[in-house]
């Protein structure tokens, strides 16, 4: 299933995976109330960035920093509900 179809399911996804720079999250709904972005190491273990998201509908983040490898980008809502998206740093 490509991006757009999920975009048209009105779920996020991570849309350049893998990504050297800037992954784009797409597909938010301001209805939705997503709250914050983490992005964390695949195991779980280590907090890499957290951040609002204050009603946009489309997030670009700065992973240059980051080593190569997997890690979550984890979508909270207003009452908690969680999205997870896995995507790969090269």
């Amino acid at each position: 299933m490509s991006w757009r179809e999920f975009n048209y399911l009105k779920t996020p996804v991570a849309v350049n995976n893998p990504a050297s720079t800037l992954p784009v999250i797409d597909g938010l709904r301001p209805a939705d109330q997503w709250q914050t972005l983490e992005i964390t190491a695949i195991d779980g273990k280590q907090k890499i960035l957290a951040e609002k998201n204050n009603g946009r509908t489309r997030l670009v983040v700065n992973v240059e920093r980051l080593v190569a490898g997997y890690y979550v980008a984890i979508l909270t809502k207003k009452h908690g509900v969680k999205v997870y998206l896995a995507f790969i740093k090269q």
